[in-house]
């Protein structure tokens, strides 16, 4: 009995010695393998497949979320990745509030807040701020901008945005 109890014990103590070592030596990344400020080179290299476009400030991707097909664009400010926005093509059985309760899932609850766009849900982190909404095109919008997104002039962001709609907008 003796012998079992301390076999028992030594073999938990191996496990937490493991899993603590493997969190101390695990890469900590931001979402999809990445961090906040690597260059475009980078972030590609974190993907499987080849982008479907890249410019100097964005990189498109052909993902599937939610079990649907989607576009993931990685947008830059001076090489450095400040911020993703998924789009994807909404169902007709979809609202704001179920995709709200999706994105939940990993962020938590969220605020209730209206835009130029409509209605928003918004996710405020300590290095990140996620927007959901459902744009005018027909597309649902998750944008995630880095805290360091915020120093950036708002005309750059602006441009950023209407251009990943534009795009995606195309390759539906």
């Amino acid at each position: 009995m003796k012998k079992t109890l301390c076999a028992f014990r030594v073999s938990v103590c191996l496990i937490w010695l493991l899993a603590v070592s493997g969190n101390v030596w695990a890469e900590d990344f931001d979402f999809r393998g990445i961090r906040w400020g690597m260059n475009r080179f980078e972030v590609m290299a974190s993907e499987d497949g080849a982008p479907r476009r890249m410019k100097r400030d964005e990189i498109l991707y052909r993902i599937s979320l939610f079990k649907r097909p989607a576009h993931l664009m990685y947008r830059f400010y001076e090489d450095r990745l400040v911020g993703a926005r998924y789009v994807l093509p909404v169902k007709g059985v979809d609202t704001l509030d179920k995709l709200e309760s999706l994105v939940s899932l990993r962020y938590g609850d969220a605020r209730k807040e209206t835009a130029p766009v409509g209605p928003v849900r918004v996710w405020y982190k300590q290095d990140r701020t996620i927007r959901l909404f459902i744009a005018k095109k027909g597309q649902a919008v998750i944008d995630v901008l880095s805290e360091g997104a915020f120093s950036i002039p708002s005309k750059q962001v602006a441009l950023l945005r209407r251009s990943t709609l534009d795009v995606v907008a195309r390759s539906l």
